[in-house]
């Protein structure tokens, strides 16, 4: 036998890794699933139809699967020792920072440039303030960017994890 190229061992530890996860949560949702609704059925008198998720929120938590497990796959490439907390602070940090965009932005788009300087407190109380921010810019726009880029983060990290991995000595 001869040995395997790394792309032959990427493409094995993809396959196997991406697979594997998006199979596992599934099968663990729809126990957990059923399991709750027969219990619930059998204490209480509600009776609920096992109505399993429509393809949308499937395809949503088949995103958000495959977004962690990228980071995770990217994380084990990178950190040799103790890559499993390093990559769970990493992705804590990272979210932290897109909150914070998230949030100067909010303000930008509700107030103005001028607002930044006196506003970190994003309240919205009044219906008002929803309708100057979906007049300001258009809402979709600004969604469909989100998830394109949201969508391309595995990608981007499968790819940079081959690279990675090239270099690396196994």
């Amino acid at each position: 036998m001869t040995p395997a190229t790394i792309t032959e061992k990427y493409a094995a530890v993809w396959f196997y890794s991406s697979f594997f996860t998006i199979f596992v949560y599934s099968i663990t949702i729809i126990l957990i699933y059923i399991f709750s609704i027969s219990v619930g059925n059998l204490f209480t008198d509600f009776h609920l139809s096992l109505n399993l998720p429509n393809s949308e929120m499937l395809w949503q938590g088949l995103l958000g699967i495959l977004f962690y497990q990228s980071f995770f796959f990217l994380g084990a490439t990178v950190f040799k020792k103790n890559p499993f907390f390093k990559t769970l602070f990493c992705i804590i940090l990272f979210l932290m920072v897109v909150g914070i965009i998230t949030k100067v932005l909010m303000i930008w788009l509700i107030g103005g440039i001028e607002d930044m300087n006196y506003q970190w407190n994003l309240g919205i109380n009044d219906f008002n303030d929803l309708d100057k921010l979906s007049k300001s810019f258009d809402l979709e726009t600004y969604k469909n960017i989100a998830k394109m880029t949201l969508t391309s983060i595995p990608v981007i990290f499968w790819v940079i994890a081959y690279f990675k991995l090239k270099t690396r000595q196994i």
